[in-house]
């Protein structure tokens, strides 16, 4: 089980559907360039998750993707990626997005 900060490894270009849903202890993660998608629902109800770096190489993010991250206060999103978050989740009520 993942927990604490986290940095998604540079081989992997998909974090796949339910990779780390439901998973209480992960607090940050940090998403290399190297990933290309986020499959929906990958961390749906990680309710501890406070921060999120996503790289600008990103493409697609599925839908509730971010989903119920009731903790989740800070992201980070490229410009270009701003579209593609309104489809990952609804649960974002508290977010403070930084724009880089």
């Amino acid at each position: 089980t993942c927990k604490g900060k986290i940095t998604i490894p540079k081989n992997v270009h998909t974090i796949r559907q339910f990779a780390f849903s439901g998973n209480k202890k992960i607090t940050s993660v940090t998403i290399p360039k190297n990933v290309k998608s986020i499959d929906g629902f990958a961390f749906n109800n990680c309710t501890k998750l406070k921060e999120v770096k996503l790289p600008s190489d990103l493409v697609t993010i599925d839908y509730c993707a971010f989903g119920n991250c009731i903790g989740l206060t800070e992201i980070t999103i490229p410009k270009t990626l701003q579209p593609l978050l309104r489809k990952a989740s609804t649960t974002f009520k508290q977010l403070v997005p930084i724009l880089t």
